[in-house]
């Protein structure tokens, strides 16, 4: 049984990371956090570095900025990556976590390796955008 333990980033980004390989990160949905990918976690670290993190604002990760944005959560992922030593992984969002990986994908091409958008909104509304 994999028993992945959290852990923290200097920016105060809590997440695990478990098995060996290409690196693949997971992006929970709005409200949630990264124990909703526990059973994915289990299926992939045997062949791959699993990743997930809270996003800010969620589980034991760090507030936000109150105008943080996309492109806020997409730097949160980019300093992860830093921490972890990793220049390029697999990226798989579901909801926000959906739309903060295709920002990420927008901002930070190079650190991308392969992008997994799972139930996420694709036009919003002004109002929307603004929320996050």
């Amino acid at each position: 049984m994999i028993q992945p333990v959290a852990e923290r980033t200097p920016a105060g980004t809590s997440y695990l990371s478990v098995g060996q390989g290409q690196p693949v990160v997971l992006i929970h949905g709005v409200g949630l956090n990264k124990e909703m990918w526990g059973g994915q976690i289990v299926g992939l670290a045997s062949g791959y570095r699993v990743i997930a993190y809270d996003m800010l604002g969620h589980g034991q990760s760090a507030l936000p900025a109150a105008d943080i944005g996309l492109e806020g959560y997409a730097a949160q992922l980019a300093e992860l990556l830093d921490h972890l030593q990793i220049s390029q992984a697999n990226v798989i969002g579901f909801s926000m976590g959906g739309l903060v990986a295709r920002a990420f994908a927008l901002h930070y091409p190079q650190r991308l390796s392969a992008l997994v958008v799972l139930n996420s909104v694709f036009n919003r509304t002004p109002e929307q955008s603004a929320g996050v």
